[in-house]
């Protein structure tokens, strides 16, 4: 396991659109979500600590605000990750209750479309007209690995702003994780 930094995204970039299977056997893709106001688009996986370190605060945060519309996506080539794999997916999504959908980006394309770089790397996207335009990129907060230490809660803070339709705390803090396995 080693840490990769996520490359900071200028805001007003588009959310790319996508097609993909999800582990309730949907397709899914932006116009899915053409009702929503807000977005949070996580690339995860399985298997890295970080994202499993991260995954209660996930479950945690699309509980707490059923207004953004929470969506993971897996890119892991599974032939290196074997456990990143669909079926896998589809067991931890039942295991855990996601409330939320969970994606297979088999090809990786999403992944390389939204140049997500780790696992987990986190976005949050505001709707402007017909797109979902950028409005944070960066980590869930300061401390991964402990979490009665956090100090900054990154992820949250900016969803409070985002829901208050202020401008985003412009803390450029990366997210952080495993690196995305790439085919």
């Amino acid at each position: 396991m080693s840490l990769l930094h996520s490359k900071t995204k200028e805001q007003k970039r588009l959310a790319p659109d996508f097609s993909l299977l999800g582990t309730d056997g949907k397709n899914y893709s932006l116009a899915d979500f053409s009702d929503k106001k807000w977005l949070a688009v996580i690339f995860t996986c399985n298997h890295c600590p970080y994202a499993v370190a991260s995954r209660p605060t996930i479950i945690q945060l699309a509980e707490e605000y059923p207004d953004i519309w929470f969506v993971c996506i897996s890119s892991n080539d599974v032939n290196y990750v074997p456990e990143d794999g669909y079926e896998y997916m589809q067991q931890l999504s039942k295991e855990k209750n996601f409330s939320f959908p969970y994606l297979y980006d088999e090809d990786q394309s999403v992944a390389k479309a939204y140049d997500a770089q780790c696992t987990p790397d986190n976005y949050l996207f505001k709707r402007n007209g017909e797109a979902f335009e950028l409005f944070f990129h960066g980590r869930f907060n300061d401390n991964w690995q402990n979490p009665q230490r956090v100090t900054e809660k990154n992820f949250e803070e900016n969803i409070i702003k985002l829901l208050a339709w202020d401008a985003p705390i412009d803390k450029r803090a990366p997210s952080m994780g495993c690196s995305i396995k790439w085919k």
